[in-house]
């Protein structure tokens, strides 16, 4: 971890643009694996410390952000191919803004709604999705990926847009702590209600930063160090 540190600091001290690209390709999606992920994405994790791949996090649509609930990328599950089948329905469910996506990243993490072979919408889930050859880095058939070009600033980021045209990734793909699809197209979740998914992400999140009470004469104490808690 010391050594990690003082990698960042000396890169910062050289671009900080660098130093965002290596966060952005390596440590963010080490946290999403860690958060969201399973043993079966454990060849992701040693890929990304071996420095084979990269990603970049792909939420951002053209006609939607912070309403998340409302992005329209679909990943469709194929019971004959054992796949998951994004596409991208109009350019205005393209994903945009992705830092590394431009020109960098060989794979993306992709926020789409998961539909089951019944037509049912399950929501909001994340996909490893694989998008250049990391040899070359040119796009896979039924990948379209373009750079944003110059910005106003962090001109040293390759923001980027891409699109799916029913593109297939494998069904392990699919980042399944919180709901996953069984063989045979079946959404399972230890919530019944998808609500819970999400709150009980941000109840933990809050309690490990919510600080109150604590021995005397000392400082206060994070609500999740509490027994009861």
């Amino acid at each position: 971890m010391f050594q990690h540190r003082v990698l960042n600091n000396v890169i910062s001290l050289y671009d900080w643009s660098l130093l965002a690209r290596k966060s952005l390709l390596i440590e963010f999606p080490m946290g999403a694996f860690l958060g969201l992920g399973t043993d079966r994405h454990r060849k992701f994790i040693n890929s990304l410390m071996n420095r084979e791949i990269g990603f970049a996090f792909c939420l951002t649509e053209i006609s939607h952000g912070s309403n998340t609930k409302a992005l329209r990328t679909e990943a469709r599950y194929d019971i004959e191919s054992e796949s998951f089948i994004l596409h991208t329905p109009d350019f205005e469910a393209a994903k945009c803004w992705a830092g590394c996506l431009g020109k960098t990243a060989s794979h993306c993490l992709v926020f789409a709604q998961l539909y089951t072979p019944d037509g049912v919408c399950h929501g909001l889930h994340n996909f490893v999705t694989p998008v250049r050859d990391p040899q070359t880095l040119q796009p896979y058939p039924g990948v379209t990926i373009f750079d944003m070009g110059a910005k106003i600033g962090l001109n040293g980021m390759d923001n980027g847009v891409i699109m799916f045209n029913h593109y297939k990734i494998p069904r392990e793909n699919l980042l399944n702590k919180t709901g996953d699809v069984t063989v045979d197209g079946k959404y399972v979740s230890p919530f019944k209600d998808p609500s819970k998914r999400f709150a009980l992400t941000i109840s933990i999140r809050y309690s490990a930063v919510r600080r109150q009470f604590g021995p005397e004469n000392q400082g206060e104490i994070p609500v999740l160090e509490y027994p009861l808690q």
